[in-house]
């Protein structure tokens, strides 16, 4: 690379050995082009060019002698009970559970939250664990901490609160052995 000559005699003899400047575009500067496009008054648009459609085809061309596997129908989800109690009823009936949260209303929403947690394999992002429980996002520290005082029990710890990652996480093995359930 190049980058300027100033011998005026070799510069008569390669004009590409002139000092230039960087390129700059036209839109860069904001200047119009030269050409048509300039006879064009600020009101009018370009003239679109007309697009030519592709046609397709009915059916998609295949490997001769293949059969491509059926698509299966879309899985619907489960349709999830209104009560909490239906949930998990095993926990929301545990005698452990019961003595831990004395009270209907607690006792509901520590069994939505485990609910919540065993149906994505025991951990859950911060955001989605409140929006589950009704709760603004800045009071899940608060509400995580209530449900640990209900759920870890003689040291273990069967709720996890991250929170450096936003994430909690659920002991299923921990929560069985210490509650006397099975999940």
């Amino acid at each position: 690379m190049l980058l300027g000559w100033e011998d005026e005699v070799r510069v008569q003899q390669d004009p590409e050995l002139a000092l230039r400047g960087f390129f700059v575009p036209d839109w860069w500067t904001g200047a119009l082009p030269q050409g048509p496009l300039q006879a064009l008054q600020h009101d009018q648009a370009p003239p679109r060019p007309k697009s030519k459609k592709q046609q397709v085809p009915d059916e998609q061309i295949g490997l001769p002698g293949f059969t491509p596997a059926p698509i299966p129908a879309p899985k619907l989800p489960t349709p999830v009970p209104d009560r909490p109690e239906a949930l998990l009823p095993q926990l929301y009936d545990s005698a452990m559970l019961k003595a831990r949260a004395s009270d209907v209303a607690t006792r509901k929403q520590t069994v939505k939250a485990v609910h919540f947690l065993l149906q994505r394999s025991g951990a859950a992002p911060t955001a989605a664990f409140a929006a589950h429980l009704n709760q603004p996002p800045f009071r899940v520290p608060g509400l995580v901490s209530k449900l640990q005082e209900i759920l870890n029990l003689d040291g273990y710890e069967v709720l996890h609160y991250d929170r450096k990652n936003l994430q909690i996480f659920l002991d299923k093995s921990k929560l069985e052995q210490q509650f006397e359930v099975k999940l």
